[in-house]
């Protein structure tokens, strides 16, 4: 059935959807809100709250009262901060069958509880040492020493990754098959390169929700710690060996680099 529009519209007819269809469509839309890798996190925070529930017996609705109770509870087995962001994710996947569950989120025994928990139980952050220039240095002497195409892969991505302040992620795919997203894959034809610098189109990551894309320009330095040339080197190599491929970072099998 055909929906003919105004009388004197421009619009061309549209076909009037079922509400069947309207529901569906409704539904994939809300499930791209999210990234995949974010969707998998909520729907394991989201199988931890149901089997609190049941296990305690308190129903699914998740109230001031169960929500508190669950980051209680949670609080004792893992780290407050990551109770938090569960919480975040069980209330995005609920909030189909419960609207007011970003209310109860918001309420003050449920913030209470967790500002307790964070003085109780919070503990220290621990992230990996940062990578210095030494560290490069260390790299690339490595490697000097007739490099394969993946040795050279791997300092173009280091060095590149570096200078530029890119997340690994933004540089390289998901070691999850299912979390891979082709549309945040940089292309070799983004690649522009002048005497002075070099750079590349990103095209998605995780702060551009709508793949707006970012141009990345990475200058020329005039000291041992120099970026240019040994992404020249990467690129004369992949251009040599996969001149038919469009990705830019390539192993020497044609596979693209994940993050292991």
């Amino acid at each position: 059935m055909l929906n003919p529009g105004p009388t004197g519209s421009r619009r061309p007819p549209r076909a009037i959807w079922s509400r069947e269809r309207l529901i569906h469509e409704r539904s994939v839309a809300w499930g791209q809100s999210i990234a995949p890798g974010t969707h998998a996190a909520y729907n394991s925070a989201l199988a931890s709250y149901i089997e609190f529930t049941r296990n305690h017996g308190f129903p699914t609705d998740p109230t001031p009262d169960t929500l508190s109770f669950y980051i209680a509870y949670s609080s004792h087995f893992i780290k407050p901060d990551s109770v938090d962001s569960y919480v975040s994710g069980i209330c995005h996947e609920l909030e189909p069958y419960f609207p007011d569950v970003r209310l109860s989120r918001k309420s003050a025994l449920v913030k209470r509880t967790m500002t307790g928990c964070k003085r109780m139980y919070g503990s220290p952050r621990k992230q990996r040492r940062n990578l210095t220039t030494h560290d490069l240095d260390s790299v690339i002497s490595h490697h000097q020493s007739d490099p394969s195409h993946d040795d050279k892969l791997f300092c173009a991505l280091l060095l590149t990754g570096f200078f530029a302040l890119m997340r690994l992620g933004e540089l390289v795919d998901h070691d999850n098959p299912k979390l891979r997203d082709p549309r945040k894959v940089i292309r070799r034809s983004s690649v522009e390169i002048t005497p002075d610098e070099y750079s590349l189109f990103l095209p998605g990551h995780k702060g551009d929700r709508f793949f707006d894309g970012n141009t990345i320009i990475i200058p020329k330095n005039n000291d041992k710690h120099d970026q240019y040339d040994p992404f020249l080197l990467y690129l004369s190599s992949r251009d040599k060996n996969f001149p038919l491929l469009s990705l830019l970072w390539l192993h020497k099998d044609g596979s693209i680099p994940t993050h292991s």
